[in-house]
């Protein structure tokens, strides 16, 4: 009944949801929660793929492959749980992994509240609805996201300007993940996805730690431009690698 309670109050009152957990560190922790939250999240998408009427549809029904939809479903949920727990934890972070991962499951509410509605408002609208349709799926995102960020700022006590700043970096350090999942699976060898990882991330490194030591001051503006030219440099080497791998495959 608590977790039911909490879910409702994720939906008009998330600071005290934030609040609740909070004061609860430390407490053993009810798992049951999460996962019935995850398995409503995923359940809903099926419903909506299966029940949206055809011509709003976003996804076909013929070619619905649910892994793949689990996974577009879950995978940014918990990188974003993990990278953002990583940042906090650099950067004079309060929350904990597992408050992390709960309050996300609870940020989960409004897509697994409204989304069947859209989806039985939908059987009532036609093709021409289709704008209206997507920015209220879109909507329903977004409600989630702002959660999750919510959720970044006031469980860690952070300021405005620097939620935003970990907003950055754990959407970069999300990058680097799945980076590092694809490099993995790309190459035929183990070690040179590593080998590539240490490299950027030590560059990163670098440009972290040559400004604090000098004791001078780095426009963050140019250090996301920097940032980005060696990730691209970095992504760049996975496609001129790839040709080399399907000829040792083949």
């Amino acid at each position: 009944m608590k977790s039911l309670k909490l879910c409702l109050m994720t939906l008009y009152h998330p600071i005290v949801v934030t609040e609740h957990i909070k004061r609860h560190r430390g407490e053993k922790k009810n798992w049951l929660p999460v996962i019935v939250l995850l398995v409503l999240t995923l359940a809903v998408r099926i419903l909506s793929i299966y029940g949206t009427h055809y011509p709003l549809a976003s996804v076909s029904v013929r070619k619905a492959n649910l892994l793949l939809e689990c996974g577009k479903l879950f995978v940014p949920v918990l990188t974003w749980v993990l990278a953002s727990y990583m940042m906090t934890t650099i950067l004079d972070g309060e929350t904990l992994l597992s408050e992390t991962l709960l309050f996300s499951a609870y940020a989960l509410t409004p897509y697994i509240v409204f989304t069947p509605i859209l989806t039985l408002a939908s059987r009532i609208m036609d093709g021409s609805q289709i704008g209206l349709f997507a920015t209220l799926e879109v909507g329903v995102l977004v409600w989630v996201v702002l959660l999750m960020i919510l959720a970044l700022k006031e469980m860690n006590g952070y300021s405005v300007g620097k939620t935003v700043l970990m907003i950055f970096l754990s959407l970069f350090t999300m990058v680097m993940i799945w980076a590092m999942v694809v490099l993995l699976f790309t190459f035929k060898s183990a070690g040179m996805p590593v080998l590539l990882i240490l490299v950027i991330q030590g560059c990163i490194w670098i440009n972290f730690s040559v400004p604090a030591v000098t004791g001078k001051y780095l426009f963050y503006l140019s250090y996301l431009i920097v940032s980005s030219i060696q990730m691209g440099a970095n992504l760049s080497l996975i496609h001129i690698s790839e040709p080399t791998r399907q000829a040792e495959i083949s």
